[in-house]
């Protein structure tokens, strides 16, 4: 997910291969699912955490869970 600039959408292809199964699991349960649209809102300052948008939620993510997500950008 690391690659999207502010603003910009993609749709998730997956996680990584070193993802292990408890975090990939949490990142499941929060809507993180091969398919789903997924929109990077902001960065904070020191670009960690992450404020993203899936479906109609907003939340933020540490940059290292979401350096596990494989995106797509749109």
């Amino acid at each position: 997910m690391g690659q999207l600039r502010c603003g910009q959408c993609g749709v998730i292809a997956g996680f990584t291969d070193h993802t292990d199964m408890a975090v990939s699991r949490r990142l499941f349960d929060l809507g993180f699912a091969q398919g789903v649209e997924v929109e990077l809102l902001r960065r904070a300052p020191l670009r960690d955490p992450l404020m993203l948008r899936i479906g109609t939620s907003q939340m933020l993510l540490r940059a290292s869970e979401a350096n596990r997500v494989l995106v797509r950008p749109l």
